[in-house]
């Protein structure tokens, strides 16, 4: 198998510099004429993620967006930039090898009703074998485009989560399958592009509740329904003022503003 012929990496980047370099260096790993292109799209980082990368992977192609656009649609840039007839989704908190790479592609191109794969992300994890699943983590999502490309891929209405969900449940709906390959070991670190303080924990709930929202609207037979979203966070935020966990209050507001807002983004972190 030719891998450089067959896919391409995407990575999307926001304030990664801290995590990105370990990320690239597997690609450097690879033979070169085995090794995949890698594109990263950076949503607007301030920590000199990109001039990190420019320096020291110059075989790198990057995408610099002058605004943070989210995942969803940086995403659907570095597919578009692609040319290869598979894409591999990852954070930029991820690592990999030539082997995990081969043999997740080897098995989505074995699987011929199957979309997408995923490999195992859980670090030091055993398990083998390959399972039909109704998702994969986000972490590293492996697309057929051919496949995908009539359902749209992402939906950029949705900024931050739920967006490869609301993909899943579109490729499930058209007929087809979701694989897990337990044999492709793609270890997920987590935690790479946020810090939890108040402002941060507003911003990302809210995006979670409107998410939610949308996906809700679009799927109502997979996601529960607002009303019952937004009664199950505004008792999480009475339940949480009661006792005075001010993070899960500021969680539950957020998701709740999130949820019925008419905007793209929040306004500043209101007070508690």
């Amino acid at each position: 198998m030719n891998l450089a012929a067959s896919l391409t990496l995407i990575s999307v980047s926001y304030n990664s510099a801290h995590i990105i370099e370990e990320h690239l260096s597997c690609s450097q790993l690879i033979p070169a004429h085995q090794r995949p292109r890698h594109i990263v799209v950076d949503n607007e980082s301030k920590d000199g993620t990109v001039p990190l990368i420019q320096k020291q992977f110059s075989a790198v192609d990057i995408i610099a967006n002058q605004d943070n656009r989210g995942f969803g649609t940086a995403c659907n840039q570095g597919i578009q930039a692609s040319e290869t007839p598979y894409v591999l989704i990852l954070n930029p908190d991820t690592r990999f090898d030539q082997k995990s790479l081969e043999i997740l592609l080897t098995e989505l191109i074995a699987n011929p009703n199957a979309a997408i794969a995923g490999p195992d992300v859980a670090e030091g994890s055993t398990r083998e074998g390959v399972e039909s699943v109704d998702w994969v983590i986000g972490a590293a999502i492996l697309m057929d485009k051919e496949k995908i490309k009539p359902l749209g891929f992402f939906d950029e209405d949705i900024f931050l989560y739920a967006e490869e969900t609301e993909l899943y449940v579109r490729v499930k709906k058209s007929g087809q399958d979701i694989i897990q390959v337990f044999d492709s070991k793609m270890p997920h670190i987590g935690g790479a592009s946020s810090e939890e303080n108040a402002e941060t924990l507003y911003f990302l709930s809210w995006h979670r509740g409107r998410s939610h929202r949308i996906a809700a609207t679009k799927h109502p037979d997979h996601f529960m329904g607002l009303e019952a979203y937004l009664r199950k966070q505004r008792r999480t935020y009475w339940i949480n003022r009661f006792k005075g966990n001010r993070a899960r209050m500021v969680t539950a507001r957020g998701k709740i503003d999130g949820a019925l807002a008419e905007t793209p983004q929040p306004k500043k972190l209101i007070s508690f």
